[in-house]
């Protein structure tokens, strides 16, 4: 539910999290340490804003070059930049 659900990627760095639309899904990819992936079913990019998206204070994830937002905007969400 975006009106209330928040991804929270606390500790990990940019360059562990991959984001990528399947068909009617958005996918992210944690990569090594085993990876794991995530299927948020019928849900888009830009279904998403920034109250949805939650990391550690210490954290620049969120903004980095090549962050969740940048991902996110790469794959048509414009409402985050």
């Amino acid at each position: 539910d975006t009106d209330s659900d928040v991804l929270h990627f606390d500790w990990l760095a940019a360059s562990s999290v991959e984001i990528t639309e399947v068909d009617d899904d958005l996918v992210i990819d944690v990569l090594g340490s085993g990876g794991q992936r995530y299927v948020l079913e019928g849900l888009q990019a830009e279904d998403l804003s920034a109250a949805n998206l939650s990391a550690a204070a210490y954290n620049p994830i969120l903004d980095a070059n090549g962050g969740i937002v940048d991902q996110l905007s790469a794959l048509g969400n414009d409402d985050l930049i």
